[in-house]
């Protein structure tokens, strides 16, 4: 159990989004309130007010438009990313696939903790894309961590 900071009300962790940056890993604000926020104009004016001083500044636009070297530098490590993981990438490709078609079924439990929620498929071997294990985000940090 955990309390919002913001309605104050005690609720499981399964109504917290993950944060890693904070000290339990779960936001300190439940999904509703974070909604509320996300849906609210606050925010809104908030995201204008950051946004319209990056383009006084022009660093968004000195970057994308007045840089020809930016998008091939970007290209490039696109490709060397992929010539070093390739049998990763191929891995996770063949995943949603199999998910897509039906073959595979993303669960809704995590397999180490049995938390309830969204998880994320971990290969232990990317060369046999169809082993996998469902683990929720937490418990696949940790065990990517391992390695």
């Amino acid at each position: 159990m955990k309390e919002c900071s913001l309605c104050k009300t005690k609720k499981g962790l399964s109504d917290f989004y993950f944060d890693k940056n904070r000290k339990g890993n779960f936001s300190v604000y439940c999904r509703s309130c974070t909604r509320e926020y996300q849906k609210s104009s606050k925010r809104r004016e908030y995201q204008k007010e950051y946004l319209r001083g990056w383009r006084e500044t022009g660093v968004l636009l000195y970057k994308y438009k007045n840089n020809p070297d930016y998008k091939q530098s970007i290209l490039d490590s696109n490709k060397k990313y992929y010539k070093k993981n390739k049998t990763k990438i191929k891995a996770e490709s063949r995943l949603r696939y199999l998910v897509r078609i039906g073959k595979l079924v993303r669960p809704n439990k995590c397999e180490s903790c049995l938390l309830e929620g969204r998880v994320h498929g971990h290969h232990p071997d990317y060369n046999f894309p169809e082993n996998v294990k469902w683990l929720c985000p937490r418990c696949h940090s940790k065990e990517h961590s391992k390695f």
